[in-house]
């Protein structure tokens, strides 16, 4: 401590001369500006604190192993001691000290929530008899398919399991005797159809699971889902796997999304599932999750197969019936965030709570002169808002939107300001502090950067200035709010784009223009519509108001497929780096949370990264976690590129076909006839100046010889240990440790390559399982 005092000393005591010591005046001179910037922004440092509670989140989810969990916190631990004897004189200490605490507060966060996640999964996955309860149940016919979510019994699942995993295949014949056995079971111990069970055995399958696993199951729309309700307990046989981490860099982790919502397995039915008990939700979730499913199925009924879809997603945020095109469309045309419930849709309902109650209240002229009915609608209308949180799934932007709503009604109860940064800093606060994963979600980024930017950009001075319309004409006014309105909403394009090109390797153009015709016909004719015929559901007299808001919705979709079909809707871009992204999302904090002139350094920020986005190349070869999918360029110009094997995952295809900065693989042209018919297989790439052997099964002698001309070798089996390229040895031993692979040829020519992977080696998050083959292990 004294160590420090003496290198710092105390700022104000510091009176060296320029004459005396020249690097004294050179250091301090900008500490002295740095202070003056804090002192002019002292009212904006507190919104920076979320910001760093969230690095420390990111920090964690970066660093792979424990050591450096420790080592963060221990140098954000020295950063405070150093700083602590300063926090009363000097800003920059003090500001310094706080971010050091909010990040270690956020890595700690993070650390007991990933390890407070019940986690028991079963040893064995393949083919299995599950009994459970239906916990969600969505729709989605534009995949042809239900989505359940189940809660089952470990002990259920370990003793009707059979394990076929590629490795440890079981005989048709064991499996046979299996399911015999299952079935007689299933006639000596169950009645389907019948309420009334008559054994203990039929008892406990449908009681709550003493050890529930949750487990995302897919029934094909084949198989008849009637009564495959929230709260009902089903028999079904499935084939099961656990969550897979991303396939690709930069592609979707679902192990790490599963993992904190405590999703163990994933799967489809193979046959009918069989119902033992009808749906009687008996807690409050499930009342809410059946609620949510009645609720959608009864808006599509009513709107009809064109609109329904949309208008579900307005109120339940149930965008599963969304068909595929409309989907597209409406990202293109940069429009997907009016299918999320989100501040405009708690809006009308709070709003229109807090009207009627007033209305009603006001009728009693005692409860009007004693009670202040403003404060008790508005603890109706947050109440009726936290209902419909509950009711639309609690997703993101949701409770984001409720939360804030929350504060604003607080705020307006004190008699403070209504709305202003300081809700949203506090509302992001509230929400990492009890999810702390929702940091890396694409709805909690997108979310929260859209909110921030249009406020900031409200109170910046110079946007006041530009639309001030105090006293002008009618016309005039008109125009300077549908001219700020369409700024604002290219505005919000710019700052989203770095966080949707990071996690969809696409952004929009025109959805400024788009937002200026749908945010007005969602906002003054969809959404009061469809309330009010929900709300007018009651006494039958409904009808008109779910035609206009079918008709309305109609239009929607209009000016969607128009503005997706303009050239350029939707650019593709290749992967983006995670820091390439912080980078430019750093630049636009900078410029939209400070006040005063130094905000411009922001632009830098912007620039650089806007820099590196455009001299980043593509991938040159890309490989998925198997070993199966694996494309590479053939020309840089004009840019090409190949699968190794024709037939293949189409779905594994795409998703290379869109981090390397392109449509469906399909419909790409740079995606010619696949390279290699048969195994083994030689191709070319770097402009021929790099040899890749692609070996499909095992390995043979004779091809051990072709691993020393190669410079890579590829192989969905275990290559041997005589089996020596020039650069590296591609092989399952590899993959299961590092995943899928993007590798970026050196313009040296026996340079070796830059490697980037979906995981480290050593990774010790939780839901990473690197469990080697046994003939991978030393």
């Amino acid at each position: 401590m004294n160590f420090f005092r003496h290198l710092f000393s105390d700022f104000e005591k510091w009176k060296i001369k320029k004459d005396a010591e020249g690097y004294a005046v050179f250091v301090r001179a900008p500490l002295n500006w740095l202070e003056e910037q804090l002192e002019k922004e002292r009212d904006q440092i507190a919104l920076w604190l979320p910001i760093a509670f969230g690095a420390g989140i990111l920090l964690w989810f970066t660093i792979p192993s424990l050591d450096g969990w420790l080592a963060s916190g221990c140098l954000l631990g020295a950063l405070i001691l150093a700083m602590l004897p300063f926090r009363e004189k000097a800003r920059v200490a003090n500001a310094l000290m706080i971010a050091a605490i909010a990040a270690i507060g956020g890595l700690i966060n993070i650390g007991f929530r990933a390890y407070d996640v019940p986690r028991e999964s079963p040893l064995n996955w393949g083919v299995c008899v599950i009994y459970g309860q239906i916990q969600q149940s969505q729709q989605q016919p534009a995949r042809n398919r239900l989505r359940l979510l189940m809660a089952v019994d470990r002990d259920e699942i370990e003793n009707h399991c059979q394990n076929h995993r590629k490795t440890h295949r079981k005989s048709d014949t064991a499996f046979e005797n299996f399911e015999q056995q299952d079935k007689q079971q299933d006639k000596d111990n169950l009645e389907l159809g019948d309420e009334k069970l008559e054994t203990d055995s039929k008892k406990s399958r449908i009681q709550k699971p003493a050890h529930p696993l949750l487990i995302r199951l897919s029934v094909s729309d084949r198989y008849n889902g009637a009564g495959l309700e929230a709260g009902a307990f089903i028999s079904v046989k499935a084939k099961l796997e656990r969550p897979m981490p991303a396939s690709l860099p930069s592609g979707y982790d679902y192990a790490e999304v599963a993992y904190f919502q405590n999703i163990v397995a994933t799967g489809h039915a193979l046959e009918q599932p069989r119902l033992v008990k009808t749906a009687d939700p008996s807690s409050f979730f499930l009342k809410m999750a059946a609620i949510h499913q009645q609720l959608t199925r009864h808006i599509i009924q009513k709107t009809g197969a064109e609109s329904g879809p949309i208008a579900a997603a307005f109120v339940t945020n149930d965008v599963g019936s969304i068909s595929d095109s409309d989907n597209i469309a409406m990202r293109k045309a940069g429009l997907t965030h009016l299918l999320s419930v989100g501040g405009m849709h708690i809006a009308v309902v709070i709003g229109a709570v807090i009207f009627i109650s007033i209305r009603l209240l006001a009728l009693f002229p005692y409860l009007a002169l004693h009670y202040p009915l403003r404060l008790i609608a508005a603890i109706n209308g947050a109440f009726i808002g936290l209902i419909y949180t509950f009711i639309a799934g609690c997703e993101i932007p949701t409770v984001r939107s409720m939360l804030t709503a929350a504060l604003i009604l607080w705020g307006i109860a004190l008699g403070r300001r209504a709305f202003s940064l300081r809700l949203v800093a506090a509302a992001a606060m509230i929400i990492m502090i009890f999810r702390p994963e929702s940091v890396l979600s694409p709805s909690f980024q997108l979310s929260f950067a859209a909110v921030t930017t249009v406020i900031a950009f409200a109170e910046a001075p110079e946007v006041k200035r530009l639309f001030e319309h105090y006293e002008v004409g009618w016309l005039k006014k008109i125009a300077l709010i549908a001219g700020e309105i369409l700024l604002s909403g290219a505005v919000v394009e710019a700052v989203v784009a770095p966080i949707t090109i990071y996690h969809f390797h696409q952004s929009g153009l025109y959805g400024a223009i788009a937002n200026i015709l749908a945010i007005p016909l969602t906002t003054f004719i969809i959404i009061p519509a469809e309330a009010a015929a929900l709300a007018t559901d009651v006494i039958g007299c409904s009808a008109p108001f779910w035609w206009i808001t079918a008709y309305g919705i109609h239009f929607l979709l209009v000016i969607a497929h128009y503005v997706a079909a303009l050239p350029m809707a939707g650019i593709m871009l290749p992967m983006m780096q995670a820091s390439t992204c912080l980078l430019l999302m750093m630049g636009w904090l900078w410029l939209g949370l400070w006040k005063s002139r130094w905000r411009l350094w922001g632009i830098a920020l912007l620039l650089l990264g806007l820099m590196i986005v455009i001299f980043t190349p593509r991938p040159d070869v890309l490989i998925n976690r198997d070993g199966e999918t694996i494309v590479f360029k053939t020309n840089p110009r004009p840019l090409s590129y190949r699968f190794i094997w024709a037939k293949n995952n189409p779905y594994n295809q795409d998703q290379a076909a869109t981090i390397l900065g392109f449509e469906k693989a399909q419909q790409s042209p740079p995606f010619h006839e696949s390279a290699c018919q048969k195994s083994p297989c030689i191709v070319k790439t770097d402009d021929q100046r790099h040899a890749l052997l692609v070996i499909r099964g095992k390995a043979k002698s004779p091809l051990i010889s072709l691993c020393e001309t190669s410079d890579l070798v590829i192989s969905d089996q275990i290559l041997p240990e005589s089996c020596h390229p020039k650069i590296a040895k591609i092989d399952p031993c590899m993959l299961i440790k590092t995943g899928g692979m993007a590798l970026y040829w050196s313009p040296k020519k026996q340079g070796f390559p830059q490697i980037i992977t979906t995981q480290s080696g050593h990774d010790q998050h939780p839901w990473i399982k690197s469990i080697l083959p046994v003939a991978c292990r030393s």
